[in-house]
């Protein structure tokens, strides 16, 4: 089994690991039924899309999401506020305050812009949606989380493979598509997840990160993390 703190390698590139949900996709509701959630949530506020710097997402990628996303919402029935209104909102706030903005954490802005959205428009609850490293379980160079599985390139297996052999396993950087929606009181609904692509590369019986071309190349696998993410609405 390949000895490798995931840990040194997130902290190493800056990144915060997002565990993974359990599998059944009746997890995606918190404290409610999936039933009584369609009832309750069909009209939703929906933010920008939030990618982890480190991951080096390419603007276009973050376009197709919430693209997608917002296409999804549309065939679900679900009455959507664009990203475009709840954007401007935050915009106000930190062009009349923008030294405010600028001291302030994220979590102030964030709290002003949800409090102005909620009184301009009658929503049910807040969308947000995420791009995120992700800890992904593999076993013998094949990586699964988040409905979806990938290979892991290697270099090759070097003598301690040659001795031990190559079953490999562990846990291995990967990115993900996190929705998370919130009802007017802040409390999550739901919470689902979309795996899209590993991070990193064996080589022999260490992992070392995938070049920053080699990602993102894949809009296949994106859409399929978009569809995962969304799969239990």
């Amino acid at each position: 089994m390949i000895k490798f703190a995931l840990r040194s390698f997130i902290i190493a590139i800056g990144l915060t690991v997002t565990p993974l949900h359990a599998q059944s996709t009746k997890d995606a509701f918190v404290d409610i039924k999936g039933s009584a959630f369609k009832k309750e949530f069909d009209h939703l506020a929906v933010m920008p899309v939030i990618a982890a710097p480190a991951l080096g997402m390419p603007d276009e990628i973050g376009e197709l999401i919430m693209g997608e996303v917002l296409k999804k919402f549309k065939k679900s029935k679900i009455t959507v506020l664009p990203p475009q209104q709840v954007k401007s909102i935050q915009d106000h706030f930190t062009g009349l305050y923008p030294e405010t903005a600028i001291k302030a954490s994220s979590t102030v802005v964030l709290e002003h812009t949800v409090r102005e959205l909620y009184f301009r428009h009658p929503v049910d609850g807040l969308v947000s949606i995420q791009v995120v490293p992700v800890a992904a379980p593999f076993v013998d160079d094949k990586a699964q989380w988040g409905g979806t599985s990938q290979k892991i390139k290697h270099k090759g297996d070097g003598l301690f493979g040659a001795i031990l052999g190559t079953n490999y396993g562990g846990n291995v950087g990967a990115s993900a598509i996190r929705i998370v929606i919130s009802d007017r009181k802040g409390m999550p609904v739901y919470n689902w997840l979309g795996g899209i692509e590993v991070l990193m590369q064996r080589n022999g019986d260490q992992l070392e990160v995938l070049p920053a071309a080699d990602l993102w190349q894949s809009r296949k696998r994106v859409l399929k993390a978009i569809k995962y993410a969304l799969k239990p609405i």
